[in-house]
């Protein structure tokens, strides 16, 4: 089970790998089948965030760079 701190401090790096992702997901399901179902749930949560922070990541990478400062004309937005 991942204490506070270790969803933290998972929370607060970047994109987890898949095989973090699918350990988070196969413990979620030993701990749903030994009936700790709200442990259970904070492990899918985790795992669901560390999908989110892959497709950020990826969103991210594709964004194109903004425009630069000045290359608008007045009113222009």
């Amino acid at each position: 089970m991942a204490g506070p701190c270790a969803v933290f401090l998972m929370l607060s790096s970047g994109p987890v790998s898949a095989d973090d992702v699918s350990n988070q997901m196969d413990e979620a399901k030993r701990l749903y089948e030994n009936g700790r179902l709200a442990d259970s749930v904070r492990e899918l949560e985790t795992a669901i965030s560390g999908i989110r922070r892959g497709l950020s990541a990826r969103l991210g990478s594709k964004m194109p760079p903004p425009p630069p400062a000045g290359t608008f004309a007045d009113g222009e937005v």
